[in-house]
């Protein structure tokens, strides 16, 4: 089964992914997008999904920490309900 880790400061929005996606995919979930390198060195993750507007670091922060790092070749999804073209465009 894949693994899948998703960063989303929203309970509610972690809460319906793992319930929705449960019988697919292992998903571990995190509302601190601080603790997405111990999570990352915990366990082989087979995909990221970062929300865009969380407190201390946003999405586009952590994942070019992400992209720097040696974690770099997972591949990451960016979740936002921005209207703003420009952040739909940038994600």
């Amino acid at each position: 089964m894949n693994n899948i880790l998703y960063i989303d400061d929203n309970a509610i929005n972690l809460s319906n992914f793992k319930d929705t996606f449960v019988n697919d995919f292992c998903v571990t979930t995190s509302q601190c997008p601080l603790s997405v390198f111990n999570l990352l060195e915990s366990q082989k993750y087979d995909a990221i999904l970062l929300d865009i507007h969380m407190p201390e670091r946003d999405g586009f922060e952590v994942l070019k920490e992400i992209s720097e790092s040696r974690f770099s070749s997972i591949p990451a999804l960016m979740f936002t309900s921005d209207e703003l073209q420009a952040i739909r465009y940038r994600a």
